[in-house]
């Protein structure tokens, strides 16, 4: 996948929308099977992720010269390179702020310790994923039985920053659906009281791939907010969340409380901007995205950044972001 129609002259992106985060799959793998997963469509199995040094010279070092400041490094999951902590520290060299996303299941406690070690500064963010204080329901939304392990390993987290000193910020994200329907409140409370995050992000479940121009006010509610009894409940808790959210300034909802009832009318009845021309999403592979959930549509191990980005085929991609409303993704947040 090559851009196309690439011109030296081609004026840059508009303050508004040039990208400050670059938003980093490290690999398609994972050891979970969250059927909810928004990455599971551009996993590649046939291409082999990116090497360490073409992230580092081929991602890193273009992305500061930009004026990218900040790498979320995702994956799949990411913590199953056994190179996470070189990567991440390649980021810190080339003087970006790094945010870790990780499910948290199988991180062995050595690169735990490596990964404190290097996020040691306010700035650093790992965000876990934990969507139910109820294994089972924990089991049958992440597709792994999980859940004990991945309490024991946020506590290990939890104690290796106090043994650090790091100031790392630690934020659990859960994803509110049918089956943690009942359970998001109490789920929400245990990690605020008991785990004392910076942080706790609260969004819900979307089941959109494949987002393009040609598609995107096609794209339908998900299955499990169609019952009418669902939106009731969907509706209530909608309510007592942002009116917690408004009281409690550790606890984060992607997106204003008119959003999340739009859209539960339809996704194309959210009349909220898109903010996903803030990041550059690119796979494991090196492949351009215009947002999380839209086609691959140019290559940074074919294309160096700068060229990719003053593309025709660039602007063309993301047309997109002008005119989608349709998810509450934390783009905006």
């Amino acid at each position: 996948m090559s851009v196309t129609e690439t011109s030296s002259t081609t004026p840059p992106l508009p303050s508004a929308i040039q990208p400050h985060v670059l938003v980093l799959e490290l690999l398609g793998a994972c050891d979970m099977r969250c059927p909810m997963c928004v990455t599971f469509a551009h996993r590649r199995p046939s291409l082999r992720p990116m090497r360490r040094e073409q992230i580092r010279d081929r991602l890193f070092k273009p992305a500061v010269a930009m004026g990218i400041i900040r790498v979320a490094l995702s994956g799949g999951e990411a913590t199953l390179r056994k190179d996470l902590p070189d990567i991440m520290r390649d980021a810190v060299a080339s003087g970006l702020k790094v945010t870790l996303c990780t499910n948290l299941w199988h991180t062995p406690l050595a690169m735990m310790r490596e990964i404190i070690s290097i996020m040691m500064g306010s700035d650093s963010v790992i965000r876990v994923s934990f969507d139910s204080i109820v294994p089972h329901e924990m089991q049958q939304i992440r597709g792994a039985d999980a859940f004990d392990r991945v309490l024991e390993n946020i506590r290990r987290l939890m104690a290796l920053r106090e043994e650090f000193q790091s100031n790392v910020k630690i934020e659990p994200v859960a994803v509110i659906q049918e089956v943690n329907l009942y359970s998001i409140v109490p789920t929400l409370e245990f990690l605020l009281d008991e785990m004392k995050p910076s942080r706790v992000f609260v969004g819900f479940r979307h089941e959109f791939s494949g987002v393009t121009l040609d598609n995107y006010h096609n794209q339908e509610l998900p299955a499990y907010a169609r019952p009418i009894e669902n939106r009731r409940q969907l509706l209530a808790l909608f309510f007592k969340l942002h009116q917690w959210a408004q009281k409690e300034p550790r606890l984060k909802l992607f997106g204003r409380f008119q959003d999340w009832t739009a859209f539960l009318r339809g996704p194309q009845c959210v009349n909220r901007p898109c903010g996903a021309g803030r990041f550059l999403y690119v796979d494991a592979y090196g492949l351009l995205r215009p947002c999380q959930m839209g086609e691959t549509y140019a290559d940074l191990l074919v294309n160096d950044m700068d060229v990719a980005l003053a593309s025709s085929g660039h602007q063309a991609a993301r047309k997109i972001l002008d005119v989608c409303r349709i998810c509450l993704h934390g783009c905006n947040t």
